[in-house]
């Protein structure tokens, strides 16, 4: 009988608590905390997937934007018309997490092909591992891939950005300290437009005679053509030919004679007539173009068109019988020779002049001169012929400039001088291309001085508002639930 009433009594109290306010409150708060903890993994589960699917959802920390397109860059992306294929050669998770050169954020280039293919589907992004893939690399001996290599590829053609054409380095002489600057976002960019385009101009420069362009001069050179959407290459005239491709040949001041068979070449090249006279070198060949170099140097006496107090360092300006309808308000000459216009026009040639300096200008040979004759100069000249080719009017042209460094890194490369924008417009106007508007200038950003911190407003937004505001709030406010809830209890 006590059995029976004790098992009863148990079977109630049991009953009972399950039934009872505060078993259902804990309960309830035990359930609260449970969902809360699935509802944080299941958030960032699908933030997860979607920040994978969506890149540009991803928030970009670094004080340059390093992991943001441009909006430049972002619309070459938007604007590509054809399946382009880009092969960055690394294994894709030593490109994710900088795993591939110690000084450089190699990440970068991840980052913003993935933001190129979210914009674009036509844009497919493929990592290769030059270790277990050697029959691509073996596919692609012509390109001359290495590590860190980004190969961009499309029916039309291909283009390959090095690692040097991605990042640079410069040395601080003073304290040996590196600076390490990205130009990904414009290189891609430019490359991605290169590549899609249906024609490419190309420009041969001659090499084998010494010229005065260094192997850095001709990378910057062939670097701004390159953002604009040239293909360069490289002939010595004594071994090979000019490609028949050719549009512009650029003669880079040799300092040593050219033989009459190397004549021939260029004589063949611009008039398709390889019947003619030889000459027996290019001073004598200009000549029959109306141009001859003289010698000395150009001197500016004007002290408000001389660039970095150098009396040699000319601003000129734009003739205006080309390009008239543009604006070059700092063209800068350093070291020219004058040239002289031997005609303006013969039977078939005409010859105009490009660059002057002003009334004030004379040509030194030795020692400047304290009351010298002073008059315009030509700096630049632009001889036009008109030829027959496949029964159609062609016009072949040859332009000489008496200043070669003015096509040097230190004027092409910088915004503050118009050198880049007329060598473009020239080179535009020679080849009959359009001028790629959509080119990007190479926008060089630091990268190893503060670019793992925040911006200001970064470090405001998240250091305030979302760690020391926003978390701790919410964690209170989840531990106030659950202090009320168990205090009933």
């Amino acid at each position: 009988m006590n059995n029976n009433i004790n098992n009863s009594t148990e079977k109630k109290s049991v009953g009972s608590v399950l039934k009872s306010t505060k078993f259902k409150r804990s309960g309830m708060a035990t359930i609260m905390t449970v969902v809360f903890i699935v509802l944080v993994i299941a958030l960032n589960i699908l933030v997860s997937l979607l920040s994978a699917r969506f890149p540009s959802m991803n928030i970009d920390m670094t004080a340059q934007k390093l992991n943001t397109l441009s909006d430049s860059a972002l619309d070459a992306a938007k604007n590509v018309p054809n399946d382009t294929e880009i092969y960055v050669i690394a294994k894709e998770d030593d490109a994710r997490n900088d795993r591939i050169f110690s000084e450089i954020k190699f990440s970068q280039v991840s980052n913003l092909l993935d933001k190129m293919a979210e914009a674009n589907p036509k844009i497919k992004i493929s990592y290769i591992d030059a270790d277990t893939n050697p029959q691509f690399m073996s596919e692609h001996a012509n390109e001359n891939l290495s590590t860190g290599s980004v190969l961009i590829s499309t029916a039309q053609r291909t283009k390959t950005l090095r690692i040097i054409d991605l990042f640079s380095a410069s040395q601080d002489q003073t304290t040996g300290a590196m600076s390490y600057f990205s130009n990904v976002d414009s290189a891609l960019a430019n490359a991605v437009t290169m590549v899609n385009l249906e024609n490419i101009p190309v420009v041969s420069v001659i090499s084998g005679h010494d010229e005065f362009f260094d192997t850095t001069a001709r990378a910057d050179l062939e670097t701004l053509l390159s953002n604009n959407s040239y293909s360069v290459q490289n002939v010595n005239l004594l071994t090979g030919e000019i490609s028949a491709d050719t549009q512009v040949l650029v003669i880079a001041a040799p300092s040593t004679d050219y033989t009459s068979e190397e004549i021939q070449k260029l004589r063949d090249f611009l008039s398709d007539s390889p019947a003619q006279a030889k000459l027996p070198n290019l001073a004598g060949f200009l000549e029959e173009w109306g141009v001859a170099v003289e010698e000395g140097v150009v001197i500016e006496t004007n002290n408000t068109r001389i660039f970095s107090t150098n009396e040699s360092y000319i601003i000129v300006d734009s003739a205006g019988v080309v390009l008239a309808e543009n604006s070059y308000p700092l063209l800068v000459a350093p070291s020219s020779s004058p040239l002289q216009i031997l005609f303006t026009s013969n039977a078939d040639i005409a010859v105009k002049p490009l660059w002057k300096t002003s009334a004030n200008a004379y040509t030194v040979m030795e020692e400047l001169l304290e009351n010298p004759d002073t008059s315009e100069q030509i700096i630049a000249t632009l001889s036009e012929k008109i030829i027959n080719v496949g029964g159609m009017p062609t016009t072949r042209n040859v332009v000489v400039f008496g200043s070669t460094p003015a096509l040097t890194s230190s004027f092409i490369t910088a915004s503050t001088f118009s050198n880049p924008n007329y060598t473009i417009d020239l080179f535009s106007y020679l080849t009959g291309v359009e001028k790629n508007n959509n080119a990007i200038a190479p926008n060089q950003i630091q990268t190893n001085t503060i670019d793992i911190s925040a911006s200001g407003a970064t470090i405001i937004n998240l250091g305030l508002f979302v760690f020391t505001i926003g978390i701790p709030l919410v964690i209170l406010i989840v531990g106030l639930i659950v202090f009320l809830k168990r205090r009933h209890l």
